[in-house]
């Protein structure tokens, strides 16, 4: 018997997506209260009555970041949050899942990983694939591959950073999203340029899409 689910949110910018996953819902919860999203904002206005979970894509305009997760907690402590993304889990699922989130999922996921991700979050357990736990045993006991993605060097901050340069944000706009300062993010950018032995946004974008497959 699948726990109880009455109401959710589903934030994510692609109306293909919030539809399919709202099938998938209804079709195996049934009568659940489906609000669809398309921006950070439109989330937080639904976030002001209790919701059971929410669906949260990563790439989400007026989000994008891990402080979206402080944000809803603020506003609804007591609603799972589920990262749906097509983010490589590797690199963003540990930095969104030490934030506040309940699960990481990829959108590339089927069905029924989808279904197992709700399950598991509503019932107040933590979700990662069984690809992400068998990394995370290789990489306790020392069995994980040597070659290490560089992604993971970065700090949360200059991850930030990172996804915004590769959208063609300049530092002045990045620092007004971030309330930081331009030197501030000047210096995250520098910090990860030099992490990731990039020269320019270009290369930038190409690492990121090799290594974060966004």
């Amino acid at each position: 018997m699948k726990p109880k689910l009455s109401s959710v949110i589903i934030a994510d910018d692609h109306g293909i997506v919030r539809r399919g996953v709202a099938n998938i819902i209804q079709e195996n919860w049934g009568a659940v209260d489906v609000y669809e999203a398309k921006t950070f904002e439109e989330t937080l206005h639904y976030l002001r009555n209790p919701v059971d979970l929410l669906i949260l894509d990563i790439k989400m305009p007026g989000g994008n970041n891990v402080a979206m997760l402080d944000m809803v907690k603020s506003r609804q402590p007591t609603t799972k949050i589920l990262m749906f993304s097509s983010y490589d889990e590797r690199i963003f699922a540990p930095r969104y899942m030490q934030a506040g989130a309940d699960g990481y999922l990829n959108k590339i996921s089927d069905d029924s990983d989808i279904i197992s991700a709700i399950q598991t979050v509503i019932e107040g357990r933590k979700y990662v694939s069984e690809r992400m736990k068998d990394g995370l045993l290789d990489s306790f006991f020392g069995n994980g591959e040597q070659s290490v993605n560089p992604l993971g060097l970065l700090s949360d901050r200059e991850m930030e950073v990172a996804l915004q340069l590769s959208q063609g944000k300049g530092v002045l706009e990045i620092a007004l999203m971030m309330n930081l300062k331009m030197g501030t993010v000047s210096t995250y950018k520098v910090r990860t340029f030099e992490k990731l032995g990039v020269n320019n946004t270009m290369e930038l974008v190409d690492k990121l899409k090799l290594y974060a497959a966004i």
